[in-house]
């Protein structure tokens, strides 16, 4: 496996204070909006600032802006991964306002293992 490209975005979570689903409908793929919809009030401003600069990541990465396309999950072990793209690596993390997340996209194919 080697690394193609890298997609790096640092978001301030209280940028997206406020705001819900009328925003989330432009970057959150149909799964993510039903599970951002099930979330109580208090966990959604950290929901949508992660899963926005991860999508911005991915673009940086890949070039591709259909944001909705992609599903970000966790594994058993709390592991993000990106639902059918094994080739998208992923890492989050956060600190106090900002998110921060890095994207690499390899050369892993579907028979990678990676879910």
């Amino acid at each position: 496996m080697s690394v193609t490209d890298i997609g790096i975005d640092l978001v301030s979570v209280g940028r997206f204070a406020g705001r819900g689903e009328g925003v989330a409908k432009y970057f959150l793929s149909p799964a993510e909006s039903a599970e951002f919809a099930a979330l109580p009030p208090a966990r959604r401003t950290l929901y949508l600032a992660t899963h926005w600069a991860c999508k911005e990541a991915i673009f940086k990465a890949t070039g591709d802006r259909n944001y909705t396309a992609y599903t970000l999950s966790h594994r058993e072990d709390g592991k993000p991964f990106l639902v059918g793209r094994p080739d998208l690596l992923i890492s989050i993390s956060h600190d106090n306002d900002f998110v921060v997340v890095i994207i690499e996209k390899t050369e892993r194919n579907e028979d990678s293992e990676h879910e």
